[in-house]
């Protein structure tokens, strides 16, 4: 009885428990090399994208380029006028002096008014209207093409409204204005496929240029000879004013030899219709500067370089674009590889949400093609109706 007592054990359980001695070890990973492994291991895995891409990419591009036809561009400068300014400042001066303030052509010189002139749709659509005559080089026997740049560059578009502006904005891509801080001088080139419309197109938007200044100038000097011709007859009746003030004073005052007062104020009078026949006649001058400038026709720029014929076409730079898309292609590759290597490892580490993904992707591309039917069907519809 006693034995049985005794080989009970009347312990807990937690007190029963023999420690166990674990030792572990810890392998320090070198993570550099095994990552720069792993990378090299997927693109050598997706060597068919990496390579193939940027491969592709160069032939498309190159093909492209040499497909496109050759461009010629045709280049001119010129200077603005200085003169223009030296003739308006009388004028100005004259009408500060009675508080007018007249606009000055002056913001004309600017090179960069003429940069900003050469960009604006006016021109460019005054540009797009001209007509233009050249011969077709492609053709075996002399070939004439007559037309305005609308039929050159061979828009297409519903509305007449339409191709113009269509044309506007192909001519605004065609032609590079800049210029120069240091000189002032201004420089535009045109890039056409035809060396001759290049030429005519440069030709033509100089004489625009001029045409504009000229309406310009002219229209304010119409403005200017209408004030200074008022001006004129008010000047010559306050001159008048002070001329029979003083005749009338004389006539009072025969004798003011012996009277400082009457000296004094003799001679104020003598001023006052001096100052006022200086007036008329700045006033005359003026007006007759003004009638010539109405009037005048000549240019308010200085050509330069006049637009001339390219003796080569432009540069393809086909080696350049080779290159560029052989390394936008491998960048390209590289991050496909990447992609379709994540993508595989999501679907092994997570088949339910990859699942999703799947039919996620499934139903947008279905989306979108229904988008696009429904923009056919109402483009077919508009064509239907003649719109």
């Amino acid at each position: 009885m006693s034995s049985s007592s005794d080989s009970h054990d009347t312990r807990h359980p937690a007190e029963r428990l023999v420690p166990v001695r674990i030792e572990t070890t810890f392998v320090e990973e070198e993570a550099e090399p095994a990552s720069l492994l792993r990378l090299v291991n997927v693109i050598l895995r997706h060597r068919r994208i990496v390579i193939g891409l940027p491969i592709l990419l160069a032939t498309i591009v190159c093909s492209f380029t040499l497909l496109r036809s050759r461009t010629w561009t045709a280049s001119a400068s010129f200077s603005p006028s200085e003169s223009q300014a030296a003739q308006m400042g009388q004028l100005a001066g004259i009408a500060a002096q009675f508080g007018f303030s007249i606009p000055m052509a002056a913001s004309g010189e600017s090179p960069e008014f003429y940069v900003a002139l050469l960009r604006s749709g006016a021109i460019r659509r005054s540009a797009v209207r001209s007509t233009y005559r050249m011969v077709d080089g492609t053709e075996p026997d002399t070939t004439w093409i007559t037309g305005d740049l609308v039929e050159l560059f061979e828009i297409r578009g519903r509305s007449e409204e339409g191709r113009l502006e269509g044309a506007v904005e192909q001519l605004g891509r065609r032609i590079s204005v800049g210029t120069s801080p240091e000189t002032g001088i201004v420089r535009l080139s045109v890039q056409t496929k035809w060396p001759e419309l290049s030429v005519q197109i440069g030709r033509r938007l100089l004489d625009l240029v001029n045409e504009f200044n000229l309406q310009t100038r002219q229209s304010q000097a119409h403005a200017e000879r209408e004030f200074v011709t008022l001006r004129l007859v008010e000047a010559r009746a306050d001159l008048a004013v002070a001329e029979e003030s003083l005749q009338g004073f004389l006539q009072s005052n025969r004798r003011i030899e012996n009277s400082p007062q009457l000296g004094f104020e003799r001679d104020r009078l003598q001023r006052v219709v001096t100052l006022r026949q200086e007036v008329v006649i700045s006033l005359a001058q003026a007006l007759e500067q003004a009638k010539i400038e109405e009037v005048r026709n000549t240019p308010l720029i200085t050509i330069i370089e006049e637009p001339y014929a390219p003796a080569r076409p432009d540069r393809r730079r086909l080696i350049m674009k080779g290159l560029v898309s052989l390394a936008l292609g491998l960048f390209l590759g590289i991050v496909a590889a990447f992609i379709i290597e994540f993508m595989a490892a999501s679907r092994d580490r997570d088949p339910q949400r990859y699942a999703e993904f799947r039919q996620l992707a499934a139903d947008t591309k279905q989306d979108a093609r229904s988008m696009w039917s429904g923009v056919r069907r109402r483009s077919a519809s508009r064509r239907g109706r003649g719109e």
